[in-house]
């Protein structure tokens, strides 16, 4: 559902109806790994200025966030899931939205979600 290149232009991720994100080598073409924590299709993806932090959005009602690790092993870092007994912060699938796209800002110190 969605896509975004590296800050290097050496990777790209996506993200998909199969409730993943896939970190793809351009160079060689290759899945250099697969991010799938969401219980639900991804909606948006985006790499921060700074190539530290994956985020990623899904109709889950989660925005997950991965930290690089050495190697570029990413895994899940701050997972922020917020619900009350009054109202969701994220919408599902059913909002009459199909773009439902993430941003940081351009310097990196800030998560643009939409709800």
């Amino acid at each position: 559902m969605d896509l975004e290149w590296s800050t290097d232009a050496a990777y790209i991720i996506s993200g998909s109806v199969d409730n993943s994100c896939i970190i793809w080598d351009v160079n060689k073409g290759t899945n250099l790994q697969t991010l799938d924590t969401h219980a639900h299709y991804v909606q948006g993806v985006a790499w921060d200025p700074l190539g530290k932090y994956i985020a990623s959005l899904s109709s889950d009602r989660t925005c997950r966030i991965y930290i690089n690790g050495l190697s570029h092993t990413w895994t899940s870092g701050v997972i922020v899931v917020m619900q009350s007994t009054k109202y969701h912060l994220f919408h599902d699938e059913t909002l009459p939205s199909f773009f439902r796209r993430l941003a940081w800002s351009p310097d990196g110190s800030f998560l643009l979600v939409p709800a």
